[in-house]
């Protein structure tokens, strides 16, 4: 999660869409207005910004807040890719490469018990709807379902520079237009 007030953004990081790309990005951006949300203010669902960083409300209310959006099976796909490959790393080098002890758990999980049950790990840890329609919600809804982040990139590997040139026109319109 990025947010600005001088630039008047709020990015909505939800896992495995390309976020780290968007934060990278972003963040020389940043003013001292700004706020990089690391570890774990990453991942915050859009109606938990304000009371998460006690922001009023009527401020994150003027921001113009996107994210990246992949259906729920694509984002655990992805995750399997990424802990098939972390697992290869872990147990070529398990000396020498450090890993966060959550992270180390899902590998060994997924060394033991097989990679469904990893995911499953890093689902419950995140405390993450399972289902397409509450993922969906989780991230970019309030509390009654209504969609409180203004714009949904659909994630596409296909257009993620068209995503990035368009994010970039939209917070800085004379840089983004080029």
């Amino acid at each position: 999660m990025i947010l600005d007030l001088k630039h008047k953004f709020c990015f909505i990081h939800i896992p495995r869409t390309g976020g780290k790309l968007i934060t990278h990005l972003l963040k020389p951006l940043l003013t001292m207005d700004g706020f990089f949300g690391g570890g774990c203010l990453r991942h915050i669902p859009a109606k938990h910004i304000p009371v998460k960083l006690c922001l009023p409300q009527e401020i994150y209310d003027i921001l113009w807040k996107f994210t990246i959006y992949r259906p729920v099976n694509e984002v655990k796909e992805s995750m399997v890719r990424l802990v098939e490959y972390d697992l290869n790393t872990y147990k070529k080098k398990r000396d020498s490469v450090v890993f966060a002890g959550h992270w180390k758990r899902v590998l060994d999980t997924a060394d033991t018990e097989g990679y469904d049950k990893a995911i499953e790990l890093i689902w419950d840890y995140g405390c993450w709807p399972h289902e397409e329609e509450k993922w969906r919600r989780f991230w970019i809804c309030d509390d009654y379902g209504k969609q409180i982040v203004d714009t949904v990139y659909e994630f596409s590997k296909d257009k993620f520079s068209f995503i990035i040139k368009d994010i970039m026109a939209k917070i800085l319109p004379e840089v983004g237009a080029k």
